[in-house]
């Protein structure tokens, strides 16, 4: 007897694991070189929107990648060396797209880039569904063995989860020279986070969606969510042995606003662990803060904005900081609008991603309430003014 509605929907194939992208294999002697080509052959191999005239940029997009500073400009040292190099890491559910803009600021300025992709990323959201943490350290714990024999000083530049790995490196293994932190993920904002490790049992997607952006899953795994979590307590951990410490030079920028990371928690780690004096946060806020007025290694920077096209940039969003205005994909003139918070196919939706959507910000329940329809902000309007001031921090060093 047929019964409506009782039918078997397959599983869409993104939604699968390729099983060849949850672990990380690679001995820490595989050459750089021979690392990028394997793992831009298995993005060809895996993923499920090259088919058109995109491909190279959506393939480009999602691989790790390296650049050379100019050898005139930025002669190596009498002992072969670079003299700075830097490992960039970019957040849970991206790609390593996310961090070409700071790659190439840094390449200009001298620095050996190089680039990485964790496991269970750039390929299909189901690869995130049985990734682990560890795997994600091993991927970070490669790139930063293989550009040692390179460079004199080793940065680590990290976006969210990437921010969370490369202090729980330095954590772990103290040879790394400084970091530049994005929206680093050391505490998650939900209250819920803690269920998350058990939730994947019951609930395997937080959200499942189209996936149309081509550098990032809009799918969001439940493991994922769980991995993070499990990496923060990791975190915790390494800093209650009491031997463990932040000791060196950390440039951070962040909003206070973020819905997704706890910024306030951040910044009592970085006050109590990362006691450099050297150190440096920006941090965004919309509104006036209280508190921060009196700490000389931290900077209040008004984030309520009027931008010269009209639109309202009410405070910063998690995804916004490491990206400038101009990026042709999430600049403030860019082909992606991000309006997941809204219901697939609902009026809002449609709004939002129309042309009258002139409001941008943090998707928090406040702003929410507050305004009618709302993009989440995906760059950084004070992206120079950022740079100016990490410039400033790595010309201490």
């Amino acid at each position: 007897m047929f019964v409506p509605g009782c039918f078997f929907q397959p599983t869409p194939v993104r939604l699968d694991q390729s099983k060849v992208n949850s672990t990380f294999d690679h001995g820490l002697d595989l050459p750089f070189a021979q690392y990028l080509q394997r793992t831009r052959q298995m993005v060809e191999k895996t993923r499920q929107d090259l088919n058109g005239p995109d491909r190279e940029k959506i393939v480009a997009a999602n691989t790790p990648f390296e650049l050379v500073p100019d050898p005139v400009l930025f002669p190596k040292e009498p002992d072969g060396k670079y003299a700075r190099g830097v490992l960039l890491i970019h957040g849970l559910s991206d790609s390593p797209y996310h961090m070409q803009p700071i790659g190439e600021h840094l390449r200009n300025s001298g620095f050996l880039v190089r680039a990485i992709l964790l496991p269970g990323h750039g390929t299909v959201p189901g690869d995130l569904t049985r990734v682990t943490f560890e795997a994600w350290v091993k991927a970070v714990d490669y790139g930063v063995e293989r550009m040692k024999p390179l460079v004199d000083q080793i940065f680590i530049a990290g976006f969210s989860t990437g921010g969370s790995l490369a202090v729980y490196h330095t954590l772990v293994h103290q040879d790394v020279h400084g970091l530049l932190l994005f929206s680093p993920a050391l505490k998650v904002k939900s209250s819920m986070a803690w269920m998350a490790p058990w939730l994947i049992y019951f609930r395997p997607w937080i959200d499942i969606e189209q996936d149309e952006d081509f550098a990032k899953y809009e799918s969001f795994a439940t493991n994922g969510a769980a991995q993070i979590y499990r990496l923060t307590r990791a975190i915790d951990r390494q800093v209650k042995r009491g031997d463990a410490g932040c000791r060196i030079p950390v440039f951070a920028a962040l909003s206070y606003d973020d819905n997704t990371v706890d910024a306030g928690a951040f910044i009592d780690f970085f006050n109590t662990t990362m006691t450099h004096p050297q150190s440096r946060v920006i941090l965004y806020s919309g509104h006036p803060l209280a508190g921060f007025a009196a700490n000389p290694r931290v900077t209040q920077v008004n984030s309520h904005l009027n931008s010269e096209d009209g639109t309202l940039i009410v405070d910063f969003a998690h995804t916004s900081i490491p990206l400038p205005p101009e990026d042709t994909h999430y600049g403030q003139n860019g082909t992606y609008k991000n309006c997941l918070h809204y219901k697939p196919g609902s009026t809002q939706r449609d709004r939002c991603l129309g042309a009258e959507s002139r409001v941008k910000g943090e998707t928090s329940d406040d702003n929410l309430k507050k305004y009618d329809i709302l993009q989440r902000l995906t760059y950084n309007p004070l992206y120079e003014e950022m740079l100016i001031q990490m410039d400033r921090f790595l010309d201490q060093e």
